[in-house]
């Protein structure tokens, strides 16, 4: 037999070249990280970034209904403050904690249990190179990073629940309060893994806890008292904890509903296949596929399912860790049934768990719930190693092909095939020089990227991006002609008519920007509407509009010298289709969410300007604002109507 010594050096032999070594892009100190939906932002904008219920970067605003990504963006500002790089911070709050705690708390989760350290291993490798978790880490790193904790939570309720029986209610204390500064980290990044967690596995794991063993259910029983306090205790810490967040949200409810009610999506994308085999469907062994198009099910993936059907009609007839067994067992079968969707059997369940089950419509797709299989299959892998390692022929033979699978997934990291994440990219010197030329302009205005903006485009509160399509489809769509044309032709259409100019003025947009074809960093997205030229064509010949040269080779600016400041007054009700006399008015911008505006020898009633998306919440106060007394007043602020 192998010594502990010998055992615990293979894990970390293993664990750097099966897992560091695949993502050692991610170490890097030269080059960018960002893909997908996961935008790059600018150093000078990290350094600006607020608490608050309101984004300014995009578009005309919006509400933020992920206040609770407050901490770590705190983070990512004290970076950049002390001069780090956006990468840098994501690397820090992300990328390399990941990849260490998704491994080790795995692993001394299932070592907790099966006292095996190989075991342990090979379902730790299981559960870090499962293609949900390598997909997720292409670009929604959110997702990833709280995957990563889930077991790390659910070993610390064990730990918490293991004192309480034992009668050391001050351990039982410590690791029940480590297990909700988890869950509140997790929450900071993506509240509905978290949901999960809570839900799918941790009430799962006390039920189990309970049922399996009549001694614990007396101690707790006798111990209630104990056990009630320490459930009171972390309730209080975690709603303290999440208050930031929690209160304000109050204030953008009915946002948060219009978000989570959009509907199922992606039926096509989900069956009782790739459930059970827990194959992510974008997953092609190389570049993730990103146009909803399924992959076949290479037969390896079979593997690991296969195996532990086999051990349960062959091998599992021990009653030792019942608990343990009952607990990934069933985990499994939920994942399996949630990730199918809407694919037979039981083809109505998932849109009655959306319509009727509480926190359920945050799901509108199934692939979330692959982190419950993930779990399930890794725990029931581990103490299968268990079971079967007396027979060395099945023993070596499921480690060969557990190492097989984990090595055909990290593949394409290897290799750089995957691209994404996995890729670093370099900001184009041309957007550096248009960078530049916004900082030096400190008054508000707009940019208007056409067809859509670079992710190496520059954003902050003062100069906010326009995606000409994305707003095409929502803010401006009732300027558009009837019937069914493409966004390209829409596009083409609202440039040219002859409110348009006002259109941008009163948007308080100076420039209009055509992207360069970045091929080199994934960033070519012309290929989704028209070619480049086609646009450069249209925006060339507006004759409300002037190309200017700020010493770019193939990023084109133009101007809109006509453009309307941030907030203005008007003597009538504004509107496109007529050029209203506007004047400047003096205010000074302390944070999104509050500007103080200095109106002066008003005589007569006059028209308040603010070029941001209306919502509700948005109040007037005329005198000095104290946010206190906004509880004790109702008539703080002037009454909606008159605004």
């Amino acid at each position: 037999m192998s010594s502990p010594k010998n055992n615990i050096l293979l894990v970390i032999i293993a664990f750097l070249l099966l897992i560091i070594a695949p993502h050692i892009t991610w170490f890097s100190i030269h080059g960018t990280i960002t893909s997908g939906d996961w935008f790059f932002w600018p150093r000078e904008t990290l350094k600006t970034i607020h608490w608050g219920t309101w984004i300014p970067f995009f578009n005309f605003g919006s509400p933020n209904v992920q206040i609770y990504f407050f901490p770590f963006k705190m983070m990512w500002k004290l970076v950049a403050k002390v001069g780090g790089t956006y990468t840098q911070a994501v690397q820090i709050t992300f990328l390399i904690p990941m990849i260490f705690i998704g491994f080790w708390g795995m692993f001394i989760f299932l070592k907790t249990f099966t006292k095996d350290t190989i075991a342990s291993l090979l379902g730790s490798l299981f559960y870090n190179t499962t293609t949900y978790f390598l997909i997720k880490q292409t670009g929604h790193l959110p997702i990833a990073f709280v995957y990563s904790l889930a077991p790390l939570i659910v070993f610390f309720l064990y730990k918490s629940l293991q004192n309480i029986i034992l009668d050391n209610s001050t351990k039982a204390l410590y690791y029940s309060i480590i297990c909700t500064l988890l869950i509140t980290i997790g929450v900071t990044y993506e509240i509905r893994i978290i949901y999960i967690i809570v839900t799918f596995l941790l009430l799962p794991f006390l039920l189990v806890f309970l049922y399996t063993n009549n001694s614990s259910r007396k101690h707790i029983k006798n111990r209630f008292h104990i056990f009630v306090s320490v459930i009171l205790i972390n309730v209080s810490i975690f709603l303290f904890l999440n208050l930031y967040w929690l209160l304000p949200s109050t204030q953008l409810m009915k946002t948060i509903e219009q978000i989570a009610d959009r509907g199922l999506f992606g039926n096509f994308l989900y069956s009782i296949l790739y459930a059970f085999t827990l194959y992510e469907s974008s997953w092609t062994g190389a570049k993730p596929n990103l146009y909803f198009i399924p992959q076949s099910i290479p037969f390896i993936f079979w593997i690991i399912p296969l195996i532990i059907i086999t051990a349960y009609i062959f091998k599992v007839k021990h009653k030792t860790n019942k608990m343990f067994l009952l607990f990934f067992t069933s985990v499994a079968l939920l994942g399996i049934f949630l990730t199918k969707q809407s694919h037979p059997p039981f083809t109505s369940i998932y849109k009655w768990l959306y319509n009727y089950f509480p926190g359920f419509s945050l799901f509108r797709t199934a692939s979330k719930f692959y982190l419950l299989t993930a779990m399930g299959y890794s725990g029931i892998l581990a103490y299968i190693m268990v079971l079967i390692k007396r027979d060395k022929l099945v023993y070596y033979t499921t480690v060969l092909l557990v190492i097989l699978l984990t090595i055909l997934n990290i593949k394409p990291l290897v290799t750089g095939e995957i691209g994404t994440t996995f890729k670093l990219k370099h900001i184009p010197p041309d957007y550096v020089i248009l960078k530049n030329r916004l900082l030096r302009e400190h008054y508000f205005y707009r940019t208007l990227w056409v067809p859509a903006n670079s992710r190496w485009g520059f954003y902050s509160a003062s100069h906010p991006t326009i995606h000409f399509i994305n707003t095409l489809s929502r803010r401006w769509k009732n300027y558009l002609p009837p019937g069914h044309h493409s966004m390209t032709e829409n596009a083409s259409f609202l440039l040219d008519q002859w409110f348009s100019n006002q259109l941008l003025d009163i948007s308080s947009t100076k420039y209009v920007i055509i992207p360069i074809r970045d091929t080199a960093n994934n960033d070519n997205f012309f290929k989704y509407y028209a070619p480049r030229e086609y646009f450069v064509k249209i925006v060339s010949q507006l004759p409300y509009l002037k190309k200017i040269d700020i010493g770019t080779k193939k990023l084109l600016i133009f101007e809109n010298p006509d453009f309307r400041p941030h907030i203005y007054v008007t003597n009538e009700v504004e509107t496109i289709y007529k050029n209203v006399p506007y004047r400047k008015v003096d205010f000074k911008y302390i944070n999104p969410t509050d500007y103080k505006i200095y109106l002066k020898n008003i005589k007569k009633p006059i028209y308040l300007n603010f070029s941001e998306n209306y919502h509700p919440a948005w109040k007037i106060r005329i005198g000095n604002f104290k946010w206190y007394k906004v509880f004790f007043n109702k008539r703080y602020f002037i009454y909606d109507k008159y605004h």
